[in-house]
């Protein structure tokens, strides 16, 4: 069975599609993640879908560009720095992308 799932990378973000097929693992262990929360260590088991009929070049392009819409999103910076207990990595990150926005257009004028 296929479905068409939408994978999230936060609220402000237009999710990315792909297509996920269903599978029966041979045992739990397939479908245990680990993952660092806290300075713990959390292990959990993800739904039993998989990414098939995709080509790697495929789905590189698609991340990558799912990468550059986020970046390119105007609320980019306040998004990625939620959390943060000071406003300075949310300062830094509007300064380097109000720099790097400007060196690309100076690059394409030329």
């Amino acid at each position: 069975m296929t479905l068409d799932v939408e994978l999230s990378t936060g609220s402000v973000f237009k999710p990315m599609q792909v297509a996920a097929h269903v599978f029966r693992p041979k045992n739990t262990e397939l479908l245990r993640l680990h993952h660092v929360a806290n300075s713990r260590l959390i292990c959990q088991d993800s739904a039993p879908l998989g990414l098939m009929a995709i080509s790697t070049s495929a789905l590189k392009r698609l991340c990558s560009e799912h990468i550059e819409e986020m970046i390119d999103n105007p609320r980019y910076a306040a998004q990625v720095t939620v959390g943060n207990t000071t406003d300075i990595p949310y300062l830094m990150l509007e300064a380097i992308i109000t720099y790097n926005s400007s060196i690309a257009v100076s690059f394409s004028k030329t």
